[in-house]
């Protein structure tokens, strides 16, 4: 189980998703969508379950973490 916490450019808006998935294949699937619709931002992804990232801290979060990406000026309000 992987949980990412997603950020799009939806409409003019950022929207932060937190989304737990079996696999990392089933999230390439929604990433390579999400990259084609162009409301993709960036992402962390989380090795445990929806449950276990409830129950932590944001330091706990942070040495959990796997993997960042982001593209910075989508994140600002530049969208591509």
């Amino acid at each position: 189980m992987i949980v990412i916490e997603e950020w799009s450019w939806i409409s003019g808006i950022r929207v932060t998703d937190k989304i737990e998935y079996n696999s990392v294949a089933d999230w390439e699937r929604d990433l390579f969508i999400n990259t084609l619709k162009g409301t993709h931002v960036g992402y962390k992804i989380y090795e445990c379950t929806m449950a276990e990232f409830d129950s932590m801290n944001t330091v706990q979060r942070g040495l959990l973490m796997v993997k960042q990406k982001f593209d910075k000026e989508a994140y600002r309000g530049d969208p591509k």
